[in-house]
């Protein structure tokens, strides 16, 4: 489903393309189409929560069915906090968002359990 809307905003990217072509003929500035450029950060911003969720469930998958003696503390107290920041550095980008927010639950209650 976020593929379709990202075609939708690379289709109107290109259509907006081709009209600039026209607008140079008569010496005229395109307007810039902030909601387009709005809509197309946040698609890549959802992605990358998106993906950043897959790979937590992850790896924290593969915590907890693994073998209790394959365990590696130090590896997985990294992890989580490289990932806190990670998160961090998306919360500036997207304010209020459940999905993000659910995420950093997750971390801080593995955090914690450590």
């Amino acid at each position: 489903q976020l593929a379709e809307f990202q075609a939708q905003a690379q289709g109107l990217r290109e259509r907006e393309k081709a009209m600039r072509q026209g607008l140079d003929i008569f010496s005229i500035e395109p307007p810039a189409n902030k909601e387009t450029t709005s809509t197309e950060r946040d698609l890549d911003l959802l992605s990358q929560v998106w993906d950043m969720r897959k790979e937590w469930d992850m790896n924290w998958n593969e915590w907890k069915y693994g073998r209790f003696a394959n365990i590696d503390v130090a590896t997985m107290e990294t992890f989580a906090q490289t990932f806190s920041k990670r998160i961090y550095k998306a919360q500036k980008e997207a304010k209020g968002w459940k999905a993000l927010d659910q995420l950093k639950e997750s971390v801080d209650q593995f955090k914690k359990t450590l």
